[in-house]
């Protein structure tokens, strides 16, 4: 499988109709709900609760791939795919690895641009 990108910025403003204030509205909402939800998941995933951390892997996969996030969603498939398979052996992993794609995210959404709007 080829290496995907962290950001398909191209693609995600296609998606859009190329409306750069509704791509950056929907980045707004996505950055600012995504660290809760990784915490949900990892609580979800603490707590043994599969079914809601299938739910949240869900979620974050759609979300990060509505804004050009591949790396991202790619992550959270497989958590996704895992947990509905019971097959948590790797979540521990996935779930690094989906802190340290959310911040790789987040660094080429600024180099793009797109994080004026929000603070720290």
């Amino acid at each position: 499988m080829a290496e995907e990108k962290i950001l398909d910025l191209e693609a995600a403003l296609t998606d859009m109709a190329g409306d750069r204030e509704i791509y950056e509205e929907v980045v707004v909402v996505f950055l600012n709900d995504t660290p809760n939800t990784l915490s949900d998941i990892s609580s979800a995933y603490n707590t043994s609760d599969i079914p809601t951390l299938n739910r949240l892997s869900h979620s974050i996969k759609s979300s990060s791939r509505s804004i050009g996030g591949l790396r991202l969603g790619a992550v959270a498939e497989k958590l996704e795919n895992d947990s509905a398979r019971d097959n948590l052996s790797n979540a521990e992993n996935s779930i690094k690895e989906l802190y340290t794609e959310f911040k790789n995210l987040k660094q080429k959404l600024a180099e793009e641009g797109f994080l004026t709007q929000l603070t720290e």
